[in-house]
């Protein structure tokens, strides 16, 4: 059977409640004049109170030191307790003689601070008797003796203290045993901090990328900040991090900065970590257009897709996605959508050339899958499918028509939006400002878009798109 560690301080905390109503009826209470119904009433008082008060919620954060002042606290309750207990027994407690049958007890008795009238007349009349001396004199009777509603708040107050003698070091045990258990429960989890990802990072103006912290510790508050000159710092140049590790690069940049993200853990300062941010602007070869939680980057023309082949033009594929990558381009994506696309050019059939705008989706989905491993991104391929025109061109004029486009949904976007739906949206809003995107939704037939999930292998038929 699993025993879970809260559950054993929630067990603690039933415990302490039961055995502080005990304290409350342990036989020193016989010895204080105390009725059985006061000592219930007592008990049952001590284990509501300290039920009540007992925290319910053990966490590193909030009671772990919390752990450290109770205990002192209950040990100072005790000491001060215990002096006031004394000085009222020297100074009140008076003896008083009790007879059962031939056998004689002799018991302590509270009394004071007020003398009764018949008492005070015999003090008068006997100046050098003293306080014992005028007890016995009235037959030990105390409310002869004493004033009642004085001696009732004196007899309180000493039964106070007398449950204080015995709870407070109940509970600083309690709270010391706590304290223990929570220490050693934080020493044998914690692990130092470590941030995801780890290495630099380059970071476009306008864009944001999302620092993971892992941290096992019962208390995971960390504290964000930002690492650079205090001039730029000031005058926001260096973005914002967010509480939650999101850094967010200013929305344009004079010139190339690097910076840091700094994480420290509250509870291990000592421990912080430090990721660095290479701020630029965006790369010459791409023009990116921003739509919603879209980024659609057209890359450069003179990287198209070599006619008949899925090999792009004077560049290495591959190698063409990492350098990419390491200028930023895909960082602050959620969702990478690669698109496929074949000019009208044709050897034998125009099937073929489907199948190559397929094939040239998924080749520039894997360069890009490689080149961000081991990423979390969703990489998709789209293909859009064959240029719809049999008009004869020169490779140069169609060059266009085998552009390569790149598509990142930024982090924090709808999940389950319809991609195709949005993305046609999203071209029709930027074909203006990029009349590739407007040759996409005329030339490329609707029916022929199909997205796929590089991850899961699955394809989606653009069964929603509004036509």
């Amino acid at each position: 059977m699993d025993f879970s560690f809260q559950q054993l301080l929630e067990t603690l905390r039933i415990v302490v409640s039961v055995i502080s109503g005990l304290v409350a009826l342990l036989p020193f209470w016989s010895k204080l004049d105390a009725s059985k119904g006061e000592r219930a009433a007592l008990g049952i008082s001590a284990a509501a109170i300290v039920f009540l008060l007992w925290p319910a919620d053990y966490s590193y954060c909030r009671h772990i030191y919390g752990y450290i002042w109770a205990t002192a606290g209950f040990l100072i309750w005790f000491f001060v307790a215990y002096a006031l207990d004394v000085a009222i027994t020297r100074q009140f407690s008076h003896s008083q003689p009790r007879r059962d049958d031939d056998r004689m007890d002799i018991i302590t008795v509270l009394g004071g601070p007020k003398l009764a009238p018949a008492a005070r007349a015999l003090q008068v009349q006997n100046p050098h008797w003293s306080t014992q001396e005028i007890f016995e004199r009235l037959d030990y009777d105390p409310l002869r003796t004493w004033e009642r509603w004085p001696r009732t708040r004196l007899i309180v107050a000493h039964r106070f203290l007398a449950l204080s003698k015995g709870l407070a070091p109940l509970l600083a045990l309690v709270a010391a045993l706590a304290f223990l258990v929570l220490f050693r429960e934080v020493r044998q989890s914690h692990r130092a901090l470590t941030l995801e990802p780890s290495e630099d990072q380059t970071v476009l103006a306008g864009r944001s990328i999302a620092i993971t912290p892992t941290l096992h510790e019962c208390c995971s508050d960390i504290k964000w900040d930002i690492d650079g000159l205090s001039t730029e710092k000031l005058s926001g140049a260096l973005g914002e991090i967010s509480n939650t590790g999101t850094y967010s690069a200013p929305a344009r940049i004079e010139k190339d900065l690097d910076l840091y993200v700094v994480a420290t853990p509250v509870q291990h300062t000592e421990e912080r970590k430090k990721v660095k941010i290479q701020l630029r602007s965006h790369p010459d070869y791409s023009k990116p257009h921003y739509w919603g939680d879209f980024v659609i980057e057209v890359i450069d023309k003179h990287y198209s897709w070599i006619i008949g082949k899925n090999k792009l033009n004077g560049e290495n594929g591959l190698a063409f996605a990492h350098r990419m990558a390491s200028d930023g381009m895909f960082n602050g994506f959620q969702d990478i959508i690669c698109i496929g696309a074949a000019s009208r050019e044709y050897k034998r059939s125009k099937s073929d050339e489907e199948q190559r705008a397929m094939d040239r989706a998924n080749v520039l989905g894997r360069w890009v899958q490689d080149a961000v491993r081991p990423s979390d991104v969703r990489i998709h391929a789209l293909k859009i499918g064959r240029y719809d025109e049999e008009t004869k061109l020169t490779p140069e004029q169609t060059a266009p028509e085998r552009q390569v486009v790149i598509i990142g949904i930024l982090s924090g976007a709808d999940e389950n939006v319809d991609l195709l739906s949005a993305l046609r949206k999203a071209f029709e809003e930027k074909r203006s400002e990029e009349p590739l995107l407007g040759m996409y939704l005329d030339k490329y037939p609707v029916e022929n878009w199909k997205l796929q999930d590089l991850d899961r292998r699955k394809s989606v038929e653009a069964l929603r798109i509004p036509r």
